[in-house]
């Protein structure tokens, strides 16, 4: 993946000038111990998650220091593909099928195929970054191939669910010299005696999803999705197509909160034929649809399907921030989350938050103070007199929306990110 260069004083007018001297001398640092090495990052995916946004979000401070960053993508066949959405699903502890003794077998023969061709271009002591459980299957040859292998889990589930999958993936997991996961909620009881950081993802306030926008930018891109600008006020909920972000219960929740308002609902997400790891994308948006045609025509009118287009990045996330900006309250329902990257870029916009108190949304949010947060995201009627309070009352909602703005601000810009991936792996070469 072809990635451009960038260097910590760019973000010097948004985060100031101590911070960014404090970001460039890290950066600096990280990239002394890895003189001679290549960082390498495996996804399975290059556009439409959060991990890909963080790639190309954080990779080109690295390079921008002479660090050899670099980023690979685990392209499997549709079997692959499969196990890997069915360990992510079970990680999250939604109830889904574990994977067969032919699927994991499988799935070790994909990953050992690619670890081997990646082993290839190894020099000793590189580091790899492997991503998620898609990935953890090709620690053992990387690490005895010579690399420092470090395994990034971005889910994972608040209660103590997936054992008999933690188990299967405990053996893979081992020769990961480190663990970093989200929040340390997400860290499973066969791991906590494993070397492990909590290193909670960031945003980008310099990409097109999160600079700032002139309102008639914003009508054109709306208009591109077949959505007017005037329609106000205006309830978004904007995520990939997955049953653990509940679209069809923002669907049943907003509902319940029709009669309060005279609001109006989009449910966005990307175009489903473009994101090559999440098979189970389209079945949702069916499902979404198909309760959509069900609702008597004064509430189909208040509802808005959105496939976004992901042919062109920039406009995609252009579309997703104009979206953002022009929603009265956002909404992300998640039955499970590992962080909610919507939700940090909807508190950067100044947009009160309504979300569920799952995974690291719950580290991102303080309840009633930078958004609201809902216990149990299956309480539609909940989540529905939540969404009609925010409705009804526009100076709580600005108020949640400052703090929120500010909250972003202080924790989950890129320089913290970066200083924290550049202390531990330094920590894990030095």
């Amino acid at each position: 993946m072809d990635l451009p260069e960038r260097g910590a004083l760019d973000l010097l007018p948004v985060i100031g000038p101590d911070r960014t001297e404090t970001l460039r001398d890290g950066l600096r640092a990280a990239a002394k111990s890895l003189s001679g090495r290549t960082v390498w990052q495996i996804n399975t995916t290059a556009t439409g998650g959060g991990v890909a946004e963080l790639s190309f979000s954080l990779l080109p401070y690295a390079r921008g220091v002479g660090i050899d960053a670099r980023w690979l993508v685990l392209a499997g066949d549709s079997r692959f593909v499969d196990v890997g959405k069915r360990l992510c699903l079970l990680l999250y502890g939604h109830e889904v099928a574990e994977p067969d003794e032919a699927g994991y077998a499988h799935y070790a023969e994909v990953c050992d195929e690619a670890a081997a061709h990646l082993a290839a271009r190894l020099r000793p002591g590189d580091v790899v970054v492997l991503h998620d459980p898609q990935t953890a299957g090709m620690a053992p040859v990387l690490r005895r191939a010579g690399a420092r292998v470090v395994w990034r889990c971005h889910i994972g589930s608040d209660l103590p669910t997936a054992a008999e999958t933690w188990e299967r993936l405990h053996p893979w997991l081992r020769a990961a010299e480190l663990l970093v996961f989200s929040t340390r909620r997400h860290i499973p009881g066969p791991l906590r005696d494993s070397p492990v950081r909590v290193i909670p993802p960031s945003i980008d306030p310099l990409s097109p999803k999160n600079r700032d926008m002139d309102a008639a930018q914003a009508t054109q891109l709306l208009g591109k999705v077949g959505l007017s600008v005037g329609i106000s006020p205006l309830v978004a909920q904007i995520s990939r197509w997955d049953v653990l972000k509940d679209m069809p219960g923002v669907m049943t929740a907003f509902r319940t909160a029709l009669h309060a308002s005279d609001a109006h609902l989009v449910l966005a997400g990307p175009d489903v034929t473009a994101i090559a790891d999440d098979p189970g994308g389209a079945a949702v948006l069916r499902d979404c649809h198909a309760r959509w045609l069900g609702l008597p025509r004064s509430e189909r009118d208040r509802i808005h399907l959105i496939s976004v287009p992901m042919s062109d990045p920039a406009e995609n996330a252009a579309i997703v921030s104009a979206l953002q900006r022009n929603a009265t309250v956002v909404v992300q329902k998640s039955l499970a989350e590992g962080f909610g990257l919507t939700v940090t870029e909807a508190m950067w916009k100044a947009r009160p938050v309504l979300a569920s108190a799952v995974g690291g949304i719950a580290d991102q949010i303080d309840d009633e103070h930078e958004g609201l947060l809902v216990t149990d995201p299956h309480d539609h009627a909940a989540v529905g007199r939540q969404l009609s309070r925010l409705l009804a009352d526009p100076a709580l909602a600005a108020r949640l929306g400052t703090a929120a703005r500010r909250r972003v601000h202080g924790d989950f810009l890129p320089d913290r990110h970066l200083l924290q991936w550049a202390r531990a792996v330094r920590d894990l070469i030095d």
